[in-house]
Formats: structure tokens, C-alpha cells, sequence
């Protein structure tokens, strides 16, 4: 099956490593350190207003409604864990800030050489190997409707649950 390939090149193919994103400061020197969260969570909380819903509307006109996104938007909120087994709880997902516009939105041409690249969680892992042991930890889906590990149950529904139940410590707010 095609989930089967997925788990040839990676032991956690349906989670994304986060290790990167600290892999250099804010001055683009490489980290001597690395200090990241086991996830995060993106929450998307600009809404932009439909205004045609015609069958005929091109596929791609996503992208004009994008450019007309005003400065200031916020686009995302921020979420994170610090570790596998905070995920379990509530009270340990932290809201940590957002992305909001700053400038007008700019197209950029396809050949403008920004490339994105999925990182494996195994990379995470090879940074903290005590994760690996944590993810293997058993816990129940919210609504105990299945046993599993933090590695197979704790992802985008378990904590999207606990966010829109505002149960999450709120660095905005403090």
C-alpha cells in the first residue's frame, strides 16, 4: 500500500521534524545549540470572504485573494509542545506567538529558487534520542475510543481538540 512506501523512508512518516527551525540564529549563524519544541502547530486564523462561488472560478484565484490579504493580517497562530509526553496534557500546549503580515503580499515568480524541504521527525529524534522512548508511550484517543502511543494518536485532531478548548498556557496574554 501506498501508507506501507511512506514508512520505507521514514519510522514516523505522518509527523514532520521541527529541529531546523533552530538550526541557525537570528543574525542566519549556524546555532552552536538546539533548542526546539517536539511540534508545532500552525492554526490558521485569517479568514479570507468568499465572494464567488461560481463553478467557473479558475482553480488557482487563491492566489488573488492572497494578494489582497491587508498588512498587519495575522495570518497563523502559533502552537507548540515541548516534548512528547506534554502533548498528553492540555495545560502544556503553549500558544508562542504569530505570524502576522508586515508588508503587502508579494508574488514571487516560480523560478525564484525558494525551495521548502520536509524534514524527517527521525532528525528530531537523533537530536533528542529520549523522544524516541517518550513516543512510545501508551495513552488513549480523547475520546477513548482507541489505545495507541503518543507517536500514533497525538497529532493535528488531538491537539487542534485542545486548542479550540482554549485548554493551552497563552504566552499572548502573560
Amino acid at each position: 500500500s501506498v501508507i506501507k512506501k511512506f514508512y520505507s523512508y521514514s519510522d514516523y512518516p505522518l509527523s514532520l521534524g521541527v529541529s531546523d527551525f533552530c538550526s541557525f540564529d537570528k543574525n542566519g549563524d549556524k546555532s552552536e545549540t538546539l533548542e526546539f519544541p517536539y511540534v508545532v502547530v500552525l492554526k490558521p486564523v485569517y479568514e479570507i470572504q468568499e465572494q464567488e462561488q461560481s463553478k467557473s472560478k479558475r482553480f488557482d484565484s487563491f492566489i488573488e485573494d492572497l494578494l489582497k490579504i491587508p498588512t498587519g493580517s495575522v495570518l497563523f497562530d502559533i502552537y507548540a509542545c515541548p516534548d512528547p509526553s506534554s502533548a498528553l496534557h492540555p495545560g502544556m500546549i503553549q500558544r508562542i506567538g504569530r505570524i502576522t503580515t508586515t508588508s503587502e503580499m508579494t508574488p514571487s515568480p516560480p523560478n525564484d529558487g525558494l525551495f521548502f524541504r520536509h524534514q524527517k521527525k527521525d532528525e528530531d529524534f537523533d537530536v533528542r534520542p529520549s523522544w524516541r522512548d517518550e513516543v512510545k508511550g501508551v495513552c488513549l484517543a480523547k475520546d477513548g475510543s482507541m489505545e495507541g502511543t503518543i507517536g500514533t494518536l497525538v497529532g493535528a485532531d488531538f491537539l487542534e481538540k485542545s486548542i479550540n478548548e482554549k485548554k493551552f498556557i497563552d504566552y499572548g496574554e502573560a
